[in-house]
C-alpha cells in the first residue's frame, strides 16, 4: 500500500504507508515517487505538532538554506527541501535520507558490541583511533561553520544523538527543523528543545525566560565542545565526584553550572576523575587551551568559547580552511 502527498513545489511523491523509522516528533517514509526524490525521504509529524508557526518555521527553512557544500551525493547537514501537504493541510517535510549510526555510540570508553568490525578502528584500543577520531571532529567542525557563517541559524540542540556518522567517518547533522532561526538581530523562531547535557552555564540563569528570548551562537560552540572532549576521550568533560561541600552535585547540569571543569582550575574540587579524563593528558597544547576556553574562561565570557572555524584550524593542516 501506498499514499500521495503534495509538496510545496506543486509535485505529488508518493511514500509507502507505513513508517520505517519513528521518533519523538514525527515519522519517517521513504519516497517510491518520481525518482527524482530518490535519496529524499518523508518527515510527517505527529498531529499535535503540525502547527502554523512550525510550518512557517519550515518555509524559511526552505527558502533559506545556508550554503552547504554537497560531496558526491552525501549530504553533511540534512536540510529540509520541501514543505509536504495532505489533503491541503501541513504535514511535514521532504529532506535528504542520512545513513550511519548515531555519533553517540562513539562517544563511549568502548565501542559497542554488535555495531559490526567497520567501527572497531575508532575503538580507543586501536592504534591510530585518536587520529581518526579528530577527522571526525573536523567533519562536524566543517559542517556547523557553514550553518553558523548563514548568520541566520543557532542549532541549540547540537548533541551526538542529532549527528549521523558513516564507516569512512563522514557525517551527517540531522533533525535542523528545530534550529532557532534569527532575523536582523530578532528572535524570528525559536529552537523546540534542548538537552542539559549540552546546554551551557547561562541556560541556568536564564531558564525561566529562555523561550522567547534569542540564544546566542556561543551556545552552539558549547555543546560542540562537549561534543568533541566525548569523541577525543569517551566521557563528558563535566563527570566526576567531588570533595565536600559539593559532594551532593552528582547531575552532569550542576556541574555545568557550577563550571566545575576537571583540568581547570577546579580541579582540586574533584575526589575523583574517572580514568578516561586522562586522555587530556595527551593532547597538543593548542587542543587543551581551546576546552579550557570552551569550558573555563568560556564560563562567564561566551565569546571566548572556540567556534567551529576555530576548530577547523587547529585540526586541519591547511591554516586555509
Amino acid at each position: 500500500m501506498s499514499k500521495k502527498v503534495q509538496l510545496s513545489n506543486n509535485v505529488q511523491i508518493e511514500i509507502n504507508a507505513t513508517p520505517f523509522a519513528s521518533g519523538g516528533e514525527g515519522d519517517l517514509y521513504h519516497i517510491n515517487s518520481p525518482t527524482s526524490f530518490k535519496g529524499q525521504v518523508l518527515k510527517v509529524y505527529k498531529q499535535e505538532k503540525q502547527t502554523k508557526q512550525r510550518e512557517d518555521k519550515l518555509n524559511f527553512l526552505v527558502k533559506n538554506p545556508p550554503a552547504l557544500k554537497q560531496t558526491g551525493e552525501h549530504n553533511s547537514v540534512i536540510w529540509p527541501t520541501h514543505i509536504a501537504y495532505e489533503n491541503r493541510k501541513f504535514i511535514g517535510y521532504t529532506m535528504p535520507i542520512a545513513n550511519g549510526i548515531k555519533l553517540e555510540l562513539l562517544c563511549h570508553p568502548k565501542i559497542p558490541k554488535g555495531i559490526g568490525d567497520d567501527w572497531m578502528r575508532f575503538d580507543f584500543s586501536t592504534p591510530g583511533s585518536h587520529d581518526l577520531r579528530k577527522k571526525i571532529c573536523f567533519n562536524i567542525a566543517v559542517a556547523i561553520s557553514q550553518i553558523h557563517s548563514f548568520g541566520n541559524y543557532v542549532l541549540v540542540d547540537l548533541k551526538p544523538d542529532n549527528i549521523i556518522i558513516q564507516p569512512n567517518g563522514r557525517i551527517s547533522i540531522i533533525d535542523v527543523d528545530s534550529t532557532e532561526v534569527i532575523q536582523s538581530n530578532k528572535l524570528l523562531f525559536p529552537a523546540q528543545v534542548i538537552t542539559p547535557e549540552y546546554t551551557p552555564p547561562e541556560y541556568y540563569s536564564t531558564i525561566k525566560k529562555l523561550e522567547n528570548s534569542l540564544i546566542e551562537e556561543t551556545w552552539d560552540r558549547f555543546s560542540l565542545g562537549i561534543i568533541f572532549y566525548r569523541l577525543l576521550h569517551g566521557i563528558h568533560p563535566f563527570t566526576g565526584s567531588l570533595k565536600s561541600p559539593f559532594e551532593n552535585i552528582t547531575n552532569i547540569g550542576e556541574i555545568i553550572e557550577k563550571g566545575f571543569f576537571p583540568h581547570g582550575s577546579n580541579k582540586s574540587k574533584f575526589k575523583v576523575i574517572p580514568k578516561p579524563h586522562e586522555h587530556f593528558n595527551k593532547l597538543e597544547g593548542s587542543f587543551k587551551l581551546l576546552f579550557l576556553n570552551a569550558f573555563e574562561k568560556g564560563h562567564f565570557a561566551p565569546h571566548i568559547r572556540p567556534s567551529a572555524d576555530d576548530w577547523c584550524r587547529c585540526l586541519s593542516p591547511d591554516p586555509g580552511i
